[in-house]
């Protein structure tokens, strides 16, 4: 896994929508999304819920979001 995705990862919380992420971190959203589907299976759990207002985590991935800015931070 490369920190540039996890830093994906971490937009993901702030802007709760794979089209806005990818719009402000420029990427394409079928890039964004293909990593985001990645990173489910590296970790081997669903990390968020796709609603139709946005995205909601899962306790999964609250946790790999902690790991993920630990990792980018340090």
């Amino acid at each position: 896994m490369q920190i540039e995705h996890l830093r994906y990862f971490i937009a993901l919380e702030q802007y709760k929508s794979i089209n806005k992420t990818s719009q402000m971190m420029n990427t394409a959203p079928q890039n964004l999304s293909r990593i985001l589907k990645n990173m489910e299976m590296e970790f081997g759990s669903e990390l968020f819920y796709r609603t139709p207002n946005g995205i909601t985590f899962t306790t999964s991935g609250m946790d790999f979001m902690q790991f993920a800015k630990n990792t980018v931070y340090q």
